[in-house]
This record gives structure tokens, C-alpha cells and sequence, in this order.
């Protein structure tokens, strides 16, 4: 993976401004066991043109010998939503960008916001990424946020992050429904003591429960990991 190289980010000159990236990823202990024993899924995460950041204290211990930087999505958001003069969204519906955007103008954040639906699939073949493509390139963006949770965020970024780097594509999932509140984040008592997955798990067990399965799959695979490192 492709880490930072430095815990000090200064993140406007390094993260947004730089030709040589075209995807940032915020890898958590479930998208990363995905990476261990998926490994169409791992080449997107390791690409060379891709910085990946830890989403979580669990990963962040596994990932830190190795210079990963621990930040959490729903941080870098604001940040990017400091820094940017535009912003396009993949994914969220009009009702969702309308209530970001009055969030915004009641924050006194000029940063102009524009967006594409993408409409439920359950296959990236499904999609028409010649027409999407075409879309974002006729939109006056450079920084693109892709909010379709993972591993789809993850597998579009990989089909439309283009080789000159004219777009820089961010992963960010639910870090956009914790923005506009429209998901409740985990309470920081939960964070305090490194327990978010359990809080997580008493609210959406339903969507929690297969990705705490896939991370009990990948164990063997995670312990041969950590003995390398």
C-alpha cells in the first residue's frame, strides 16, 4: 500500500494538489481484510498511484510500522471541504446534496458543489462508465468524492481514475452521511475505548454482520500479515 510518508500532513500541498495521485482510500479493518484475501481487490488498494489512509484505531495498529497515518474519513471531508473551491459527489441523490449544500452556506463554506446519481447496481458491469466518463469530464472539477461505500467506491475509483491524473478521486462512504447527519456517527465513548465495530454492530447488524464475517474469513490470512510485519 501506498502510505504518506510523513505524520505531519500538510494536506492541501501533499493530498490535493499532486500529480502524481489519482485515488486516496481510507482503508478500515474490513475493507483491508478484503484487500488480504481479494485479490482483485488488493491491486486497486495497492496501486502506485493511490494514498491510503487508516479509518480506524484496529487498522491503524496492524498498518502503522509500515507508515500509515491514521484519519478518519469523516475529518478529511471537512478538511476537503476547506480547501477546495469544487467538489463533485458520485452517488448521493439531490435530496441528500441540497441538505449538504445548506449545511454548507450555514458553515460560510463557498466551495461549489456539484454531483452525479449513480443508480443502484449490483455488478460495475452494470453501469455505463463510457457515459459517466463523459459526464465527469464535462464537469469544471478536479476533486472528485465517490460516496458508494465499499468495495464499489473502491472498484469505480479503479475504472475512472485516468493515467495524466486530472482527477484526484476520493473513497469516502459514509463520511458524506455522518457530514450531512444523516447517519449517526459512533458516539465518541465508543471511540474513546477502540469499540466502534460494536456499536455499529448493535445499530445495523444487518449490513455489519457480513462484513464481520468476511473479517473472521480472512483471520488466517490477517495473523500471516501481522507476523510479517
Amino acid at each position: 500500500m501506498n502510505f504518506p510518508n510523513t505524520n505531519k500532513i500538510n494536506f492541501k500541498e501533499k493530498y490535493l494538489i499532486n500529480n502524481q495521485i489519482n485515488s486516496i482510500y481510507f482503508v478500515d479493518l474490513q475493507s483491508f481484510c478484503r484487500s488480504l484475501i481479494d485479490k482483485e481487490y488488493s491491486k486497486i488498494i495497492n496501486s502506485k498511484k493511490s494514498v491510503v489512509f487508516s479509518d480506524g484505531f484496529s487498522v491503524h495498529e496492524i498498518l502503522k510500522k509500515q507508515g500509515s497515518v491514521y484519519y478518519p474519513g469523516p475529518e478529511f471531508l471537512k478538511q476537503l471541504l476547506n480547501d477546495v473551491d469544487s467538489l463533485l459527489f458520485l452517488g448521493p441523490n439531490k435530496t441528500s446534496i441540497e441538505k449538504l449544500k445548506n449545511i454548507l452556506k450555514n458553515k460560510n463554506l463557498n466551495v461549489k458543489i456539484d454531483s452525479i446519481d449513480i443508480p443502484f447496481y449490483e455488478n460495475i458491469v452494470e453501469l455505463d462508465l463510457e457515459s459517466l466518463r463523459n459526464e465527469i469530464n464535462e464537469k469544471d472539477v478536479k476533486h472528485v468524492a465517490v460516496i458508494l461505500g465499499c468495495p464499489k467506491q473502491e472498484v469505480l475509483i479503479n475504472k475512472l481514475a485516468n493515467e495524466d491524473n486530472s482527477f484526484v478521486f476520493y473513497g469516502l462512504g459514509a463520511a458524506f452521511n455522518f457530514f450531512i447527519e444523516s447517519e449517526k456517527r459512533v458516539p465518541v465513548i465508543f471511540r474513546k475505548f477502540k469499540i466502534e465495530w460494536l456499536f455499529r454492530l448493535l445499530i445495523h447488524p444487518k449490513k455489519q454482520i457480513p462484513k464481520y464475517t468476511l473479517v473472521f474469513k480472512s483471520i488466517p490470512a490477517l495473523v500471516k500479515y501481522c507476523l510479517k510485519y
